[in-house]
């Protein structure tokens, strides 16, 4: 086809005209946009967050929109961000130096390189493109952030200049394009996503200061299915019977075996690489995390579902992590029988006093009808407070919170021995069931407690990462530890080694 100046004003034209890529057999071949791409150019926003399944494109797609940017519109500023310096490094040369070096002889001697550094390309027309792992100076008119999920998740502060740094580059009416696989919940594109679905759901439109959502989820590549006369597992078969009721997906056969079979070898992984709908990959286990196999255990099993408060169960008891500067998290269980739980709510606050967590059992004692068997504090509850005259147990006896036990530190979480404490944990999530609703907070938590990542030497440190996820994750620990000091038996309260007598008469282990 001849380029006309009609065809070059158009931009689409031009994307699915002007460049070459390397197919995924290495060979050279004209970028034609697959539906995916196409649907998503059509839909976008100026600020966009994209979720999505491997291998749908959005790289290829994002990065020659801000080549084609910086050729055909003077002194445009874009920038890319990549996870690592290696990535930063494939997409420059893979994404924006070939594509611009294949171009037409006429369209490179229009818009010549001025200067050619180590990821950055500089127009004759005073446009400019760099790719790096940050970007903080000047003004862009184009910003792509990729695998902001790994960033957010291994490297918080990174994502926070970012987040400070780069986004605040962008004035307003300028393009943002944030794509990633999901790496759990909580962080800084977990919180983007959460905010662009709620307006989403509520069938808003983005301002140009709100980003919009994209999910594009793999039952829409055609390259995702397979001809198969396996019979599908009743595992298998109960998840796609779910996508359908639940999320009104409904699969052909070839998708369906080729889904069972792919998820054979990904295991775990495949709801974050291959997602269905888009919660899903905020629910698929992260990298470096403790818990995983136990969550995913019970998930499967039926053990994360409706399990509320049931007053047959007897008393409710609390665990808890003393937060100072950071969360305050309480855990709320009944026991099943000698030796399983029910986790029926976790509460949480920050920058709250001892008060504030009283009025809350108390409401929540108040609204079940239930007694507490005990409180447990973990080892710092025996500490008193600078500010305060008596310790956090006795803060807590006066505010009429009882019985309240200290849970003695079983290993010390610096030390060598903090895979004794881990393992400890392992162990109970394993005879634990947890209500989805009233412990979402604290689900998360468990899911996202991971090991610390190390950015120099690109590998999970032995030591906790310590966020938002360790509050929640260290409540739960301590009832572990109380578990396997046997402060949770009855035979501890018969012993009567507090002294502790209810006020009502009623036993406070069993509630009656």
């Amino acid at each position: 086809m001849t380029e006309t100046a009609h065809d070059l004003s158009n931009w689409r034209w031009r994307i699915a005209n002007l460049y070459t890529i390397s197919d995924e057999r290495g060979r050279v071949v004209p970028f034609r946009p697959n539906s995916e791409q196409e649907r998503f150019m059509d839909e976008m926003h100026t600020l966009n967050v994209i979720v999505k399944a491997r291998q749908r494109g959005f790289t290829t797609l994002i990065d020659l929109m801000g080549l084609d940017g910086c050729l055909f519109r003077a002194d445009t500023a874009a920038g890319i961000i990549a996870h690592t310096l290696p990535a930063a490094n494939k997409i420059f040369e893979e994404k924006i130096k070939k594509p611009y070096d294949r171009l037409p002889e006429y369209l490179r001697a229009s818009v010549g390189v001025k200067q050619s550094a180590e990821g950055k390309l500089a127009f004759s027309n005073g446009s400019s493109l760099l790719v790096d792992t940050s970007h903080r100076s000047g003004t862009l008119q184009f910003l792509h952030i990729s695998e902001y999920g790994k960033i957010a998740a291994k490297s918080p502060e990174k994502a926070r200049e970012i987040r400070t740094g780069a986004l605040n580059t962008v004035h307003i009416g300028n393009y943002v394009f944030i794509e990633s696989t999901a790496e759990g919940r909580g962080g800084d594109y977990h919180e983007i996503y959460e905010a662009a679905r709620a307006l989403a759901e509520q069938g808003l439109a983005p301002s140009d200061l709100e980003f919009k959502l994209y999910f594009a989820p793999w039952w829409r590549d055609e390259r995702y299915r397979l001809k198969s006369e396996r019979t599908l597992s009743a595992k298998d078969v109960a998840y796609f019977q779910a996508l359908q009721e639940s999320h009104g997906i409904k699969l052909d056969a070839g998708q369906k075996a080729w889904y069972a079979q792919k998820r054979a070898t990904q295991k775990d992984d495949m709801r974050r690489e291959f997602p269905s709908y888009a919660e899903e990959a905020f629910d698929a286990p992260i990298e470096g995390a403790y818990y995983t196999e136990e969550m995913t255990r019970a998930f499967e099993q039926g053990r994360i579902g409706v399990f509320p408060f049931d007053p047959k169960l007897g008393a409710v008891f609390t665990f808890w992590d003393i937060g100072r500067s950071d969360r305050m998290t309480i855990w709320l269980s009944q026991r099943i029988g000698p030796s399983r739980w029910r986790w029926v709510k976790m509460i949480w606050g920050q920058d709250k006093s001892f008060p504030h967590y009283a009025r809350l059992l108390r409401e929540f004692q108040q609204d079940a009808n239930c007694v507490f068997g005990g409180h447990y504090l973990p080892h710092d509850g025996a500490r008193t407070d600078v500010s305060a005259s008596e310790s956090r147990k006795v803060t807590l006896e006066n505010l009429e919170i009882y019985p309240v036990h200290v849970v003695p530190r079983t290993k010390d979480l610096s030390g060598p021995s903090l895979s004794s404490s881990i393992n400890l944990v392992k162990a109970f999530i394993e005879v634990s069931e947890f209500d989805k609703v009233g412990c979402a907070d604290g689900l998360k938590d468990l899911n996202n407690y991971r090991r610390e990542w190390n950015d120099q030497l690109a590998q999970w440190n032995s030591r906790p990462f310590h966020n938002e996820a360790s509050d929640g994750a260290d409540g739960y620990r301590t009832a572990a530890e109380a578990d396997y000091q046997g402060l949770l038996d009855q035979e501890y309260y018969e012993r009567g080694e507090d002294g502790f007598e209810p006020p009502d008469g009623r036993n406070p282990y069993t509630g009656y």
